[in-house]
């Protein structure tokens, strides 16, 4: 019931933020949102305002808001994958988006595109074409050349291409089904696969994230709790990395492990995890394969 509430508000609330046209609309603007590191965002028929706030049914989440007249179009400058709602049922589906490929936003007209911590909120893309658009909501006040990515000053993360790994990958001697990219040379696994992959021995560890830190949590001894983003494929191709912002901690204690976010997800060193975290991996180059062993410290 809450992620039917959720779709119609995004449906609904923030297509009606659209406010009164009092200038032309924007032909071409390369947009970017500092949550999304390294993207560029290529809007086309683009009004020139958007709007930004706490999402109604998650005040801790921040909605940006970007409007677009009825031929409007947007383009990524890497790919991205983004959740969109069936107008009809509210039925939420995650689509992926090729970089470089222009989308109607009449197509995509309620979608979310979360910022690279997803706690943290997503930015939303409404058309004025879109029949669903209920009126008046909110007005929309931020002047949108202020998201302009070749005004704003380049952000500090590192961005780097992760490419994905062909290694095999055997858990106390297991192989198991694993996506990890190598960045500089090394193996990069998302921390949640990592978890999942443990989660049946004594290395075992649970993963939070602390909203009022704003920091990853790492809790060694608990038992692991999926939430469905496990294990899944990589897709076989190379992505951009952004080095992740964000703080950790393993049992309450505050650690430094570079981390990186590839497409929402953040990945770690899979030798950084296994010193932090106490199980030992090593390198076979006869096999091309990487072997956890939980019986063993880091």
């Amino acid at each position: 019931m809450k992620r039917a509430l959720a779709a119609l508000l995004c449906v609904y609330l923030l297509a009606g933020a659209i406010p009164p046209a009092a200038a032309a609309n924007i032909s071409r603007l390369d947009a970017a949102v500092p949550e999304i590191g390294g993207l560029v965002m290529t809007l086309t028929d683009v009004l020139p305002y958007y709007s930004r706030g706490a999402f109604p049914l998650e005040p801790a989440q921040t909605v940006c808001t970007l409007y677009f007249g009825p031929e409007g179009t947007v383009r990524f400058s890497r790919s991205v994958e983004m959740t969109v709602f069936d107008a009809k049922t509210l039925a939420q589906s995650v689509v992926r988006i090729e970089a470089d490929a222009a989308v109607p936003v009449s197509a995509i007209s309620g979608g979310r595109l979360s910022f690279d911590d997803p706690a943290a909120g997503f930015v939303c893309f409404v058309s004025m074409g879109d029949p669903l658009r209920a009126a008046g909501a909110a007005a929309a006040d931020l002047d949108v050349t202020g998201l302009d990515a070749h005004s704003a000053p380049p952000p500090d993360a590192e961005r780097v291409t992760a490419v994905p790994s062909p290694q095999k990958v055997f858990v106390d001697g297991g192989e198991i089904a694993i996506s990890a990219y190598n960045i500089g040379g090394y193996n990069y696994f998302k921390l949640r696969d990592v978890a999942f992959a443990l989660r049946e021995t004594d290395k075992t560890f649970e993963v939070l994230w602390n909203e009022k830190t704003r920091a990853i949590e790492i809790l060694r001894g608990r038992p692991y709790t999926p939430d469905g983003s496990e294990m899944r494929p990589s897709g076989g191709a190379a992505e951009t990395a952004v080095t992740s912002p964000a703080a950790v901690s393993i049992d309450g204690v505050r650690v430094s492990l570079k981390a990186y976010n590839i497409r929402g997800n953040t990945y770690f060193r899979l030798r950084d995890l296994g010193a932090a975290i106490g199980f030992n991996v090593d390198y076979g180059e006869a096999e091309n394969a990487v072997f956890i062993d939980t019986g063993a410290a880091g």
